[in-house]
């Protein structure tokens, strides 16, 4: 027998028990869980169905994928910059000091056109050493105008037997002996002649000088571009004192530049001289500059395991600019198959590229895809698609509505 202080508490708990059994057989056998079930993302596998009255009034398209060989291309980085055949450093070809600038960073100039004007005493004393030649071609110059009338005066003396013919031998020597110092007097001349007017580039002609900063205009060495071409550098102000070895301007013809790409070691017996090369920046996305491979790097660089490779390319707009970052993609010599369908077959379904394949008359299979590159208003299928199938190309946009409303109404 159970005593009676025991009894109570058990009493409580099997009332307390009954009534959760209770609450239980009386719950409705359909309540929802508290977890949700799991909902579909994709598509794939739906199908849209147009009546043949739909069919009448609409227009869809459909073709089969394309099945195209192209060219293997190869990618990679690369780095717009000056072409250094066509690049020229102006520097001083003596020592003196800039006292006037012509031209800055930026502008456009032509063979022969005025950079800057520099002071040297150079000039002064290739002045003096041209005055000395052309003084004592003159005075040997008169010297044989002399001897030539001495010559003529033994000989006529010589015929009349009043002179001997020693002294017409004589005469006739020392005609000869000017004659030479002559000829190298006149190439003294030209020699300082050329070093002012085409070494300094300095006018004999020192009348009618204007004065530039203090200095007549003849006693200043003109800085002259060497070629036609862009000025990429200027290295002196005013005031400037150069030696022969400083670079002044640096001019670049920038309507032919340098691409230097980066082409890593495994990549490297793929490059070839004279290979095609399509270069794009980003400044002009839609622009494709073509160009070839000239030269193939012997060196690794050990930082970076890459060779350089060197692109020439046409610049005729002077677009490129040097230090652009650009991509370069080189066709290889093999080539590969894939699938090709047109641009226009594409549609975009909850951020995933989607096609409608023509099933029958009026089905249309919704399938996702993965895309490569395009080509000639194609694009390239990685997955979704075999051969064989007919993909909508006119008319999809009228299929993703209704596929759309379908799933509305569901």
């Amino acid at each position: 027998m159970i005593p009676v202080r025991f009894l109570v508490p058990f009493l409580a708990c099997a009332l307390f028990l009954a009534g959760c059994a209770t609450d239980a057989a009386n719950a409705p056998e359909n309540a929802p869980s508290s977890s949700p079930a799991p909902a579909s993302n994709t598509e794939e596998g739906r199908i849209v169905e147009l009546s043949s009255g739909a069919l009448r009034q609409i227009t869809v398209v459909a073709e089969p994928v394309v099945l195209r060989r192209i060219p293997r291309i190869l990618r990679t980085a690369g780095r717009v910059t000056m072409n250094e055949n066509r690049t020229w450093r102006v520097g001083a070809v003596t020592e003196g000091r800039v006292v006037d600038i012509a031209r800055n960073v930026g502008d456009q100039v032509r063979e022969g056109d005025l950079l800057a004007r520099m002071f040297s005493h150079e000039i002064h004393e290739a002045r003096a050493e041209y005055a000395r030649a052309r003084s004592e071609l003159t005075r040997l110059q008169s010297r044989r105008t002399f001897l030539q009338t001495l010559r003529d005066r033994a000989s006529r003396l010589h015929e009349l037997k009043a002179a001997s013919l020693q002294q017409v031998q004589q005469a006739e020597s020392e005609l000869l002996d000017v004659e030479g110092e002559i000829r190298n007097a006149e190439t003294e001349l030209e020699r300082t002649r050329f070093h002012l007017e085409e070494y300094l580039r300095v006018r004999l002609d020192a009348s009618k000088t204007v004065r530039i900063a203090g200095f007549p205009e003849t006693d200043l060495l003109p800085i002259r571009s060497p070629a036609a071409g862009t000025i990429v550098e200027r290295n002196v102000t005013p005031g400037t004192v150069v030696q022969p070895a400083t670079s002044l301007f640096a001019i670049s013809d920038l309507q032919n530049v340098w691409l230097i790409a980066a082409v890593q070691q495994q990549d490297l017996s793929l490059v070839r001289v004279g290979m095609p090369v399509a270069v794009s920046v980003q400044a002009f996305p839609d622009t494709s500059f073509a160009g070839r491979v000239s030269f193939v790097g012997s060196e690794l660089d050990a930082a970076t395991r890459t060779v350089h490779v060197r692109v020439d390319l046409p610049n005729a707009g002077m677009r490129l600019r040097p230090e652009m970052y650009a991509t370069a993609e080189m066709a290889l010599e093999d080539s590969d198959e894939g699938m090709f369908i047109r641009q226009e077959a594409l549609q975009e379904l909850h951020g995933q590229a989607v096609v409608f394949v023509e099933l029958g008359e009026g089905r249309f299979a919704v399938r996702p895809v993965e895309t490569g590159a395009g080509m000639d208003g194609h694009r390239r299928v990685l997955s979704g698609l075999r051969q064989g199938d007919r993909v909508v190309v006119e008319g999809t946009f009228l299929l993703k509505s209704k596929l759309l409303e379908a799933s509305l109404a569901d």
